[in-house]
């Protein structure tokens, strides 16, 4: 395509926005980012960017920007912007003053947008490119990395391997806009912002963490530092929680303080509030919270989860714990938990070893990419797999329990991981155990569990409806879901998915493999 005609359309869509030209070209340079549009996608890129003056835009650009000749119907309620006029607004938005932040900001929501819209679920291909795309302005290396680990897939076929050679060359060809000032990876960024919610009486302890956080680059906020005299305390807490990006919950051997309990509440009220926003960018996502455990706190992980998990503050369990006296690195993996990534990348590598040959790249790639309910079919593909029981299409008791111990550690592993300690085998066998699950348990116990994890429910409105067991379309496939939700592989063996029995094998093979 021409200059001129580029610069043609350019101006027929600035003049048909009239006054909100101007404004309505920087809303097209970001739409350019995307492989594809919908108008949802378009309409989230001006409620996040163009709300506030002086780019202020109305609905209306939306579509005047889709009817412009700057983008093309492909399909009902999908657009593409054609690669010459793509690459044209993508150089535009990198001569923003702000363009770093703001091409990290909008891969952000694009990232987002996939993960938690799902818009194009029946498109695989299409949803991968969006997923890459956004990777690709994040993380290059891990855009790339996934690329190749795809692309050495033996299993994969001939329409995937072409997708994937061509969506490395779409990639090469999108212009570097983020070679400049990129920071330096062996030091974390300052946005790393840390609350240390404690018991006072843990104060010694408390001190030594935060020096050794500072040392590595993450802020902290805690009380005896943080506050001055005549400070509103509760005020100053519910305001520092809005700015944090993790929360570490810290339990020592006293318990939770009082004034650490109204922390905990407020934090649990701080990721209500993110999470019930319409939508967010990487600013507003949910920190990251958790329980630490001190080395002087001395009770086991399993006492302390019976004393606390019926209280108000049980839901601190639905996020895997860090837990400083077991630990082979207590402080990396503490930074760790705080900034969602390990230090030092030789660290970070899965473990995806088989006994049997089986191939843990795809589940590891739909866990990464938090497509849940495609990981957990790939579950059930690769138990079947490793088991030998492709034809019959479901996992029998005896399978179970000589499951080889390998494949089920890099299976929990995965899962656990990539669901930040929420979801996995090694996650369900807790619960299980909580409830008074053992090998004999009866169909109360197996119900109780049920509950726990969210796959019973009452499906009418009255409180006197007898809870049902859901079909599987009825599942939550997101992490909104209740702690041991997924994966649901050994739930579909046969009839077992009514009577415990695959659970309770389950527990016990993980019991003998020392998971």
């Amino acid at each position: 395509m021409s200059n001129k005609l580029l610069e043609r359309r350019l101006n027929d869509f600035k003049r048909r926005c009239g006054k909100d030209g101007d404004a309505a070209l920087q809303l097209a340079y970001h739409a350019a980012m995307p492989v594809a549009l919908n108008p949802e996608l378009l309409h989230f890129l001006r409620i996040n960017f163009f709300l506030d003056p002086p780019e202020q835009l109305s609905y209306t650009v939306e579509f005047e920007f889709l009817t412009s000749g700057l983008c093309r119907e492909i399909d009902a309620d999908l657009y593409e912007i054609e690669p010459e006029i793509r690459n044209e607004l993508l150089q535009e938005l990198v001569k923003r003053e702000d363009a770093r932040q703001r091409i990290q900001d909008v891969a952000t929501l694009l990232w987002q947008y996939v993960e938690q819209h799902s818009p194009w679920a029946d498109r695989v291909e299409l949803e991968r490119a969006q997923q890459l795309t956004a990777l690709n302005f994040l993380d290059p290396a891990k855009a790339q990395e996934w690329l190749d680990e795809a692309q050495a897939n033996g299993s994969l076929g001939t329409g995937e391997r072409e997708w994937f050679i061509a969506m490395r060359q779409e990639i090469e060809e999108l212009p570097d806009l983020l070679t400049q000032d990129k920071p330096d990876p062996s030091q974390y960024p300052s946005q790393y912002k840390v609350f240390l919610c404690h018991n006072s009486i843990d104060k010694p302890e408390i001190r030594q963490i935060r020096d050794q956080l500072r040392q590595q680059g993450i802020e902290t906020w805690m009380d005896e530092k943080d506050i001055m005299g005549f400070d509103d305390w509760k005020k100053k807490i519910k305001e520092n929680l809005s700015q944090m990006n993790a929360i570490a919950v810290f339990l020592g051997s006293s318990g939770f303080g009082e004034w650490q309990k109204y922390e905990i509440k407020c934090t649990e009220e701080e990721i209500s509030r993110r999470d019930n926003t319409l939508f967010t960018l990487r600013r507003e996502t949910t920190p990251r919270v958790g329980l630490v455990i001190l080395p002087s706190c001395q009770h086991t992980f399993q006492e302390i989860q019976n004393q606390y998990y019926h209280t108000p503050y049980g839901w601190l369990f639905n996020y895997h714990a860090v837990d400083l006296r077991t630990s082979k690195a207590p402080m990396q993996e503490l930074i760790g938990a705080i900034t969602g990534q390990l230090r030092n990348s030789n660290v970070d590598v899965d473990s995806l070893l088989s006994e049997r040959g089986v191939n843990y790249t795809r589940l590891r790639n739909f866990l990464r990419a938090g497509q849940w309910k495609q990981a957990d079919q790939e579950t059930l593909a690769v138990m079947l797999k490793a088991t030998g029981r492709e034809e019959e299409g479901w996992l029998s008791t005896e399978s179970i329990e000589n499951f080889p111990c390998t494949d089920l550690r890099t299976i929990d592993q995965l899962w656990v991981k990539y669901s930040n300690g929420r979801f996995g085998f090694s996650v369900q066998k807790r619960i299980w155990e909580s409830v008074g699950g053992k090998p004999d348990a009866d169909i109360e116990i197996w119900e109780k569990f049920g509950d726990r994890v969210g796959w019973r429910r009452r499906k009418g409105s009255s409180l006197w409806l007898q809870k049902e067991w859901l079909e599987y379309s009825e599942l939550t496939f997101t992490t909104e879901a209740p702690a041991g939700h997924l994966p649901l592989g050994v739930g579909i063996m046969g009839s077992s998915w009514r009577n415990g029995d695959g659970i309770s094998s389950l527990t016990s093979r993980l019991i003998k493999c020392n998971l």
